[in-house]
Parts: structure tokens; C-alpha cells; sequence
């Protein structure tokens, strides 16, 4: 039977202990945005989330730097049927490289302000509460991005053409 959004079904999955980078960074950042603040471990908490954002830096800029721009090509070349989708995958990869931009500043200029603070924490708790939501935000629209582009790059070669039964 056919998957009329084409999604990938549970076979198609790839094996979940074997995460490829970019993905396993994600989970981290999330993992991290999603703990708890805990009074006097702020410093800890903050410093978690700079290492898993760190972490995460390389394969963000390598899949949206140079992945995404080749198999952009790759699906227009392979079905120029498919331009629109192509400029929306590229505008949709600008806001989320944009995204990554913005939240790295907020993340480095928070990082030494939680440590400032740690006598009055509540200082910073509004700040830290926007970072989880959009840090958390900006993980989902990343995933949202990566199952977009693959599924207009699987569509590129596997589209059926022409009269339909």
C-alpha cells in the first residue's frame, strides 16, 4: 500500500540506536533545554546547554552549509517540476540557519549573566525560559527541514509522471 504523504513508515526508519550526527545533536540540545532549572545549579544547567549547542555546530553547518544546497541542486535537476518546492526548502533552510544564528548569540551572551546571578536567579528566569522555548522551537523546525528535504529529494527520483490510473 502506498503512503499518500510519503512519510517514511516504521521499516523504513533507520535503525534508532544508530543516530547520524545531526540528529543525536538535536536530541541532546533538547534533552538539555527540556531539564529542569534547579536553584544553585544554573551555571551547570547553562553550561550544559552551551556544550550540547557547541556540539551541535558542526553537523548543523555541514547538512545546512553543503547537504541541503547539493540535494537542492540534485532535485532540480532530477524533476524541475519541482522548482517551487526548491525555493521553499531554500527559504525554510534560511530561517533555520538564521534561527541557529540568533540563538547562539542568545546562548553566549547568557552563559556569563547566569553566572552573575546565581546569588538572585530570578533575575535571569524570564531570559532562560524564551531560550527553552525557542531553543525547543528551533530543534522541531530543524527536523521539520531535514524530513522536508528528504521527502522532496525522495519525490525528485521516485515521482510517478504522467497519467495516474
Amino acid at each position: 500500500m502506498s503512503n499518500p504523504r510519503n512519510a517514511a513508515t516504521i521499516e523504513e526508519q533507520p535503525d534508532a540506536s544508530v543516530k547520524e550526527p545531526l540528529q543525536a545533536e538535536l536530541q541532546q540540545l533538547e534533552t538539555c533545554l527540556e531539564t529542569p532549572f534547579v536553584p544553585g545549579e544554573l551555571e551547570g544547567w547553562i553550561g550544559a546547554v552551551l556544550e550540547a549547542w557547541e556540539r551541535l555546530e558542526q553537523p548543523f553547518r555541514s547538512r545546512f552549509g553543503e547537504d541541503h544546497p547539493q540535494q537542492f541542486e540534485e532535485i532540480a535537476e532530477a524533476d524541475p517540476e519541482l522548482l517551487t518546492q526548491v525555493k521553499h526548502l531554500r527559504e525554510g533552510d534560511a530561517r533555520v540557519m538564521e534561527r541557529f544564528r540568533e540563538l547562539q548569540q542568545r546562548i553566549r551572551r547568557l552563559s556569563p549573566s547566569v553566572s552573575r546571578a546565581e546569588p538572585d536567579e530570578k533575575l535571569v528566569d524570564d531570559d532562560l525560559e524564551r531560550l527553552v522555548d525557542d531553543g525547543l522551537a528551533f530543534v522541531i523546525e530543524t527536523r521539520k527541514q531535514e524530513v522536508a528535504t528528504r521527502t522532496w529529494l525522495s519525490e525528485a527520483f521516485d515521482r510517478v509522471r504522467g497519467a495516474v490510473d
